[in-house]
């Protein structure tokens, strides 16, 4: 019987509130030869008092088009949005949770996989 232990990674970046666009690079695929990426803005409206976040990735398909989110950032979730991404090709599976933190003086983007 074979048994498969799979290892979760997680990366934390701090965002500064003077920077509104950031690329998060995860490895994936068997010999994780492939790197799936994603760029998240960020979007602040004083006018339209809304947080909004959307995030864009390259779908690890070249030339394929990407899937782009975007969600309203709201205090009574805690200023927190989730973003869930999954992948399932013949060479290529991965399962990947992006969260995101508006807080006072910053951003926290945690990337799970």
């Amino acid at each position: 019987m074979e048994r498969r232990v799979l290892n979760m990674s997680k990366i934390y970046i701090e965002v500064p509130k003077t920077t509104d666009m950031i690329t998060a690079s995860v490895p994936c695929g068997k010999e994780e030869d492939y790197l799936w990426q994603f760029t998240v803005m960020f979007e602040e409206s004083d006018y339209l008092q809304k947080r909004i976040v959307t995030i864009m990735d390259n779908n690890c398909d070249d030339g394929g088009e990407p899937s782009i989110q975007s969600q309203i950032v709201k205090n009574g979730n805690d200023r927190k949005t989730r973003f869930e991404y999954h992948i399932d090709q013949s060479d290529l599976k991965a399962d990947i949770v992006i969260d995101v933190f508006f807080c006072k003086e910053n951003r926290i983007v945690i990337v799970e996989w």
